[in-house]
């Protein structure tokens, strides 16, 4: 499998800076929605935003396009390197300081290499790299993109993309199950205890 750094496989755009002051919870006239650390879950988290006039927005890259991923540069040791697929843009919108976008070029699956960065032995990887004070720690660009990551041609990229996703659907319908389970014998523990309590128990 052929190995290659980020840097020669996906563009990485850092986030824009703005005053303080720049930032509202509402948009304004001429505002544009600003990711930051807080919307990068397992996908964007697009319900809390901030915007910011577009004006801060000094290069057309810095707006999120669908088949980037998100990656949280400046946070915690325990959630730097976290990274988010942007599946759809409801909203325009840019990115703060605090993470970057990561767009994969020709020849490279977005949904591969998102599952690549995501897997914990890479995010061991990413905050190895991360300079690291006393509350946050930082992944610069040139150490992102130094990264080496396994890159097959397309279509096994898209044949371990497909399995890898057909795992996690089951495993998602593993744990739905499992909460079903959870709540059906919590009801029964309270109706127990009801009757236990109604003096009903005996007779059951």
């Amino acid at each position: 499998m052929n190995s290659q750094p980020l840097g020669e496989i996906a563009d990485i755009v850092r986030g824009i800076s703005f005053p303080k002051d720049a930032k509202s919870l509402s948009p304004r006239e001429g505002d544009v929605a600003c990711l930051r650390t807080t919307n990068v879950q397992r996908d964007v988290e697009w319900d809390d935003l901030w915007f910011v006039p577009a004006e801060h927005v000094k290069r057309p890259e810095q707006f999120v396009q669908p088949g980037d991923i998100l990656i949280s540069t400046a946070n915690s040791y325990e959630l730097v390197g976290k990274v988010a697929p942007v599946t759809a843009v409801p909203k325009k919108a840019t990115l703060g300081a605090f993470i970057s976008l990561i767009r994969p070029r020709a020849g490279v699956d977005p949904r591969f290499l998102y599952h690549q960065l995501a897997w914990g032995r890479t995010q061991s990887r990413i905050r190895e790299t991360a300079s690291t004070t006393t509350n946050i720690s930082n992944v610069s660009t040139k150490k992102l993109a130094a990264l080496e990551l396994d890159v097959p041609p397309l279509d096994e990229q898209r044949r371990i993309v497909a399995e890898l996703e057909k795992q996690f659907s089951r495993l998602d319908e593993a744990v739905a199950n499992l909460k079903r389970v959870k709540a059906n014998v919590k009801r029964y523990k309270a109706a127990v205890l009801a009757d236990a309590v109604e003096g009903e128990l005996a007779g059951r």
